[in-house]
């Protein structure tokens, strides 16, 4: 491993090792612990899309109105599968049974490392089977909804809620710590950005606004991405054809665990990448405490939704520093630097950021990993 990890603090991701079958303490005494995304159920507003979406399992239907909650379509899905049945728009929380009928087709898939199929060590509430590489640990689900479903039920116009184009200062400290690292790689301006799942374009807008040439890529690329004024491409990162152009960075921020082939995405990455450039990927940290800790719960039956954590339902990749890594020396990058925010609202949460939240960075727990890698 540390030919992978290069100088990026090889002990901290080996210990992670040793927390391969930690489990899960009660799940609401512990929501707190881990990320921004973890905090935001018990009240704050979500930000959910391609490029901005909500961690691991949390319900982005779910959204604050005053002091109550109260489900959103923001998933909704176009599909004749969940209308014809007259299924509610979105499948978040749905039961198993809708979910089936929704998303009936299923296909298997082996471990893009090692070319491996994967064993199973759990099936969610919503019957989506989660599986693990029995030789590198990466874990991913086995066997899974086809792609065509899943974009015609969750991909949808409607996944990218309305306002989300806009930075709040909890997002602009999120982009501020991001660009920030990007800069420290990236010194010369103009240089070019693009945004892989840019939903409603706010980091495209906040990266212009400090001198970057920003452009962006999503499945569905939305009205309020193309007010930006930015280059964007629609489809498939593997599949879009980029004419020669090169970004001297690339973000994939909460992306990679929604595509088809996280390593033909990479390799994407590094044909279009300058070779003195930098790549940011954002993913849930499933080596981080809360989710570990859930995930004890699920198995041993204690969670009523069990497995929910892992978002099943539009995450078909699950990530530690370990397997992301391996990955990310697959495409032919070599990582420069990772940390795992826990992002706390300091509005309502400071206290908890100051007692859970920053230990929890400082081990290197948090519930987000972020990772920033160089070509090689």
């Amino acid at each position: 491993m540390p030919g992978i990890i290069g100088g990026a603090h090889v002990d901290g991701l080996q210990s992670l090792r040793v927390l391969q079958d930690v489990g899960e303490l009660g799940r609401e005494q512990v929501d707190f612990i881990g990320s921004e995304i973890e905090m935001r159920q018990r009240g704050d507003s979500l930000h959910v899309g391609t490029g901005e979406t909500v961690g691991h399992g949390h319900d982005p239907s779910i959204v604050t109105v005053g002091n109550r909650m109260r489900e959103r379509r923001l998933c909704a899905g176009s599909g004749t599968h969940v209308r014809s049945l007259g299924v509610p728009r979105s499948l978040f929380g749905r039961p198993r049974v809708e979910v089936e009928a929704a998303l009936p087709d299923r296909e298997p898939v082996d471990c893009p490392l090692c070319g491996r199929e994967p064993r199973q060590f759990g099936v969610d509430f919503q019957g989506l089977q989660l599986a693990r590489c029995r030789s590198c640990g990466l874990e991913f689900q086995h066997p899974r909804p086809v792609f065509e479903q899943l974009a015609d039920a969750i991909y949808t116009s409607d996944y990218h809620p309305a306002g989300h184009e806009a930075v709040d200062r909890d997002r602009e400290r999120t982009f501020a710590r991001q660009m920030e690292r990007i800069e420290r790689y990236v010194r010369r301006r103009p240089a070019a950005l693009l945004d892989v799942g840019c939903g409603a374009g706010a980091f495209l807008g906040y990266a212009r606004g400090r001198g970057w040439e920003a452009g962006g890529t999503d499945i569905s690329v939305t009205e309020a991405a193309r007010r930006h004024e930015a280059r964007l491409w629609q489809g498939q990162l593997p599949d879009i054809d980029f004419d020669g152009a090169r970004f001297e960075a690339v973000r994939l921020n909460h992306v990679l665990e929604h595509t088809q082939d996280p390593l033909r995405e990479l390799c994407q990455v590094r044909r279009i990448v300058a070779d003195d450039g930098v790549l940011l990927i954002g993913v849930p940290n499933i080596a981080g405490l809360s989710i570990r800790l859930k995930s004890w719960q699920s198995r041993l039956g204690l969670k009523r939704r069990c497995w929910k954590h892992y978002g099943a339902l539009h995450h078909l990749w699950f990530f530690t520093p370990l397997t992301l890594a391996a990955l990310v020396h697959a495409a032919g990058f070599t990582v420069a630097h990772w940390e795992t925010p826990t992002e706390a609202r300091p509005r309502r949460y400071g206290w908890m950021r100051a007692l859970v939240g920053r230990p929890l960075e400082a081990a290197r727990m948090g519930g987000i990993l972020d990772l920033y890698a160089r070509p090689r």
